[in-house]
């Protein structure tokens, strides 16, 4: 009976451990000449109805890292000023690796940003 107990006990925790398996998600951000981009927000959104599961930003070297995701349907995100923003298609991480990074560095080219006229009035009070 202890036996059965036991094996039941065992199989609950196998089961649990494989469906809440968390992944840590890493990449690297670089700008058309391949030199990294610091300060670059990551983010990742569920899917499924595109809610925001986490956000980080980009080391010095462009590195970004996502901890505690679980394995499942994403799509990435990488905006920084001067630059123009891109999401990645849906990504199916999978559920039997504790590790996943992007196969590629993901590249964001300078865009050309032009303001308007500014005009600065000061007054004197006397």
């Amino acid at each position: 009976m202890k036996l059965k107990y036991t094996l039941v006990l065992l199989s609950i925790l196998f089961l649990a451990n494989s469906t809440f398996s968390q992944i840590r998600v890493s990449g690297r951000v670089v700008d058309g000449e391949q030199n990294p981009i610091e300060m670059v927000l990551s983010c990742i959104f569920n899917s499924e109805d595109s809610t925001l599961v986490k956000s980080t930003f980009t080391d010095a070297n462009g590195e970004f890292f996502f901890e505690n995701i679980a394995g499942k349907n994403y799509f990435f995100s990488f905006s920084n000023l001067g630059f123009a923003s891109y999401s990645s298609d849906n990504i199916d991480l999978p559920t039997d690796v504790s590790e996943w990074r992007f196969p590629n560095n993901i590249i964001l080219f300078a865009t050309a940003q032009t303001t308007g006229e500014v005009v600065i009035t000061a007054m004197q009070s006397f």
